[in-house]
């Protein structure tokens, strides 16, 4: 299924003498459900190109093509976890040959497979439906995957109503599935609970629940790193202008400016090259480290031409007025009585 390390390839190829036979050997079980999922997925991810060394015969076409029957095969005993490669590989195939009749197929057993309640096919329809811009049938579908307790349908029923998407505009509701799930230990919903709190959703911003909630998100990622160190996991950069605003001016947990500057430094630094964040985070992180030069933060000296330039960044955001306009930015002259202060009681 996923590309081999070098122990492993070599230990089979101890055992089978020869790449084509491993794969031959595979074969033997593209009768059984799973045996036909993995030997499609070996093709459609390209691991069997990294098995027979070959990768300069790799394309996207071959690849579709070769793994479309194994899927098939798959799909005809009901296994559904096959149905999203197989998706791609029909498009893929109409793309390179105008033929759409894998396509059709693919959409006959979407059909099936939400008749008989598969919850992850009901969620990639409601999905496709979202993009479409038919929120409201989104919302039905995904709400549809929600009762078969479908984690990130139940995300996205959350987003939703805190955005006024397809349905009423209810911040209140959406806290309580999101910081529900979010208690599940699914970081998404945990990474978006913190943004009620520090945005102020519910009317009042609540730094001390959004700092709790960032702490706990990243030691979430950070577990879910050392169980699965392959998998992709929620972009944690996310929450660090929010944590750096709260440990800069001590607001819901204790101060520690030096910690604050060392992040707000490298995020802008590492930001300014790829922009991922929201306009609202980018004014965030821009806002603090103008204030980083205007206090003379974490050992960078003063300079007023900085930090006016970045307080103009900041605030040439268009929202900046609805998401920052209220946040205080207080001025601290970082005397050493302060500095004192804070290196004894704010760690």
């Amino acid at each position: 299924h996923r590309s081999l390390f070098p122990w492993e390839r070599a230990e089979l190829l101890s055992r089978w003498g020869s790449p084509q036979k491993v794969l031959e050997a595979a074969e033997a079980y593209a009768d059984e459900p799973m045996g036909a999922h993995l030997l499609g997925m070996c093709y459609a991810t390209g691991a069997a190109w990294g098995l027979l060394g070959n990768w300069e015969d790799e394309t996207k076409e071959k690849k579709a093509r070769l793994a479309a029957p194994f899927l098939e095969k798959a799909l005809e005993k009901d296994f559904a976890l096959s149905l999203d490669a197989y998706s791609t590989c029909a498009d893929i195939i109409r793309e390179d040959t105008g033929n759409g009749n894998k396509a059709e197929k693919a959409r006959v057993w979407e059909e099936r497979f939400i008749r008989l309640g598969v919850p992850h096919v009901i969620y990639e329809k409601a999905r496709r439906v979202y993009d479409e811009e038919d929120y409201e049938a989104a919302l039905r579908l995904y709400k549809e995957a929600a009762e078969r307790d479908h984690l990130e349908s139940m995300y996205n029923i959350g987003f939703m109503c805190l955005y006024g998407i397809g349905a009423e505009k209810d911040a209140a509701t959406a806290l309580h599935l999101l910081s529900n799930l979010g208690e599940m230990g699914y970081v998404p919903a945990m990474c978006q609970t913190a943004d009620i709190y520090f945005w102020g959703a519910l009317g009042e911003r609540d730094f001390a629940s959004a700092y709790s909630w960032c702490e706990r998100a990243l030691d979430r990622i950070a577990g879910l790193a050392g169980e699965r160190p392959r998998e992709a996991l929620y972009s944690y950069e996310t929450l660090l202008p929010m944590m750096c605003y709260c440990k800069y001016f001590g607001e819901g947990t204790v101060i520690d400016r030096e910690m604050a500057v060392r992040t707000i430094v490298a995020e802008l630094e590492r930001q300014e090259q790829e922009r991922t964040f929201s306009g609202a985070k980018m004014a965030l992180l821009q806002g603090l480290m103008a204030e980083v030069y205007a206090n003379g933060s974490g050992g960078y000296a003063k300079d007023k031409k900085k930090a006016r330039y970045y307080r103009q960044q900041a605030k040439s955001y268009e929202d900046y007025e609805e998401w920052l306009g209220d946040l205080e930015w207080e001025k601290s002259s970082e005397g050493l009585g302060d500095r004192f202060v804070w290196a004894i009681f704010g760690r």
